[in-house]
């Protein structure tokens, strides 16, 4: 029915061409959805945290995963196995309404990185990726979360070399303030790099 599990940071739940065992919510930690290629190259889908949920797609088409996790830091994720979340859905259909959300809001996202990819330059899909992960505090938006110049280059189909440049003339200008755990946002971001 449900299994808990706690995953190592780094450690992947790849799947492959393997059908889906359960639907994984994470509990606590971060993880990463990604696609890779043969040679290790990498494109992040998405960075998410405790309360999300992946796996459901494989369950509910009967194919393969369509994309890979890996951990970002110490997880605990929870199992539901295929049968058990076949008779929730069917016998809640709030739970099925809730999923159906969670689906449209997936391919919302992804549209959206479509369409950043396609038409927006190395900088703007760096102010998109701090814009849309920040919350406001105090007045000030900020970004609570560890993202390596790496990550970021990973989320936005860049090098790390690029954003690194970006970024650091970013902190030149007072535009943003990074620490360990936190990017701050001091002021707006110009629209052009």
């Amino acid at each position: 029915m449900f299994d808990p599990q706690v995953v190592q940071a780094g450690q992947c739940c790849r799947y492959g061409r393997r059908s889906s065992r359960g639907l994984y919510v994470v509990v606590s930690g971060r993880i990463k959805v990604l696609l890779s290629d043969n040679e290790g190259k990498e494109v992040v889908l998405t960075v998410e945290s405790g309360g999300a949920c992946f796996g459901e797609i494989a369950l509910l088409d009967e194919e393969p995963r369509s994309a890979s996790v890996a951990t970002l830091e110490k997880t605990e994720l929870l199992i539901i196995y295929r049968d058990h979340f076949m008779d929730l859905l069917d016998n809640h259909p709030e739970l099925a309404r809730s999923l159906i959300r969670s689906l449209v809001h997936m391919v919302r996202r992804l549209t959206k990185n479509v369409e950043s990819l396609a038409l927006k330059d190395v900088y703007c899909r760096i102010v998109d990726v701090l814009e849309r992960r920040s919350v406001v505090e105090d007045d000030v938006h900020v970004v609570n979360e560890r993202l390596t110049h790496q990550l970021i280059a990973d989320m936005i189909g860049s090098s790390r070399e690029m954003v690194s440049r970006i970024m650091s003339d970013l902190v030149k200008g007072d535009y943003i303030s990074v620490t360990s755990e936190q990017i701050r946002i001091n002021r707006r971001l110009p629209s052009g790099w």
